[in-house]
């Protein structure tokens, strides 16, 4: 038992098992309806028996209630052990927020095409006629951004990156002072803050491969994509390093992050 208050971490505890837990469910559910798949049974008793046990400090009678007379239990929940939940699947939550995460960015896209138009300006595409979206997968990384990648592992390695006065000092120098600049050193914080929140292993950081296949997300997610965005059609176009003939936005491709274009078809 904590004897020490200031580690009961209330407002954390209540985000985490209430709210954070309602929006995985929702999006589940949501992500289900889109692709006309209809949600696991198990799984959703699962969540309601876990919300029970997480909720009876909070709220004893109502999850009493769901635990007798909803999941049909027969002790009360007050006699129940607190939940025992296997440790996460880091593949499985890598894909699930990359495909969180470019869902939410296309749908986002379409919307915003959608109040250009309502407000008579021009757009890319007309949202209300048939249209196709085409989303551009990065085989590789940028070259440019090897030698950043170096200059941090070498510090990481080395001192740590606590410094950013050195760390943007260096970056400053090889970049020099011409466009590279500016997108060099978003690049460097961006995996500063990858390897401080230590979610991930840094030597997977450094080495830069994903831990699942975009491509086969992605393909998995067009019948969602269908039907959230109203396409007729979805194309997975893979870039590589000959982006001849391919649209301005598929040279800002990478790995992790693909880009799109709507475009109208008869």
């Amino acid at each position: 038992m904590l004897t020490d208050v200031r580690r009961t971490n209330y407002k954390l505890a209540l985000k985490s098992a209430l709210y954070d837990f309602q929006s995985a469910r929702d999006f589940y559910r949501e992500a289900c309806l889109s692709a006309g798949t209809p949600m696991s049974r198990p799984l959703i008793l699962t969540y309601v028996e876990l919300q029970a046990l997480l909720i009876t400090p909070i709220a004893p009678h109502w999850a009493e209630y769901m635990w007798l007379e909803v999941l049909g239990k027969k002790e009360t929940i007050q006699n129940a052990r607190w939940p025992e939940v296997p440790a996460s699947d880091p593949v499985l939550t890598a894909a699930r927020e990359y495909a969180k995460g470019t869902s939410s960015n296309i749908t986002s896209a379409e919307a915003q095409a959608a109040k250009k138009m309502a407000k008579g300006k021009a757009a890319m595409f007309d949202p209300r006629k048939p249209k196709r979206l085409t989303i551009f997968v990065a085989s590789e990384f940028p070259e440019w951004q090897n030698k950043y990648v170096e200059l941090v592992r070498e510090l990481f390695e080395k001192a740590g990156l606590g410094n950013d006065k050195a760390l943007n000092s260096q970056v400053a120098q090889i970049a020099g002072k011409g466009p590279e600049m500016k997108k060099a050193m978003p690049f460097v914080q961006a995996l500063k803050k990858r390897l401080v929140a230590g979610d991930e292993k840094p030597e997977a950081i450094f080495e830069r491969k994903l831990p699942f296949s975009e491509v086969e997300i992605l393909n998995e997610m067009k019948k969602a994509l269908m039907k959230t965005t109203g396409c007729k059609e979805v194309v997975i176009t893979v870039v590589g390093e000959d982006k001849t003939g391919l649209p301005p936005m598929a040279e800002h491709a990478i790995p992790g992050s693909p880009t799109f274009l709507f475009e109208n078809i008869e």
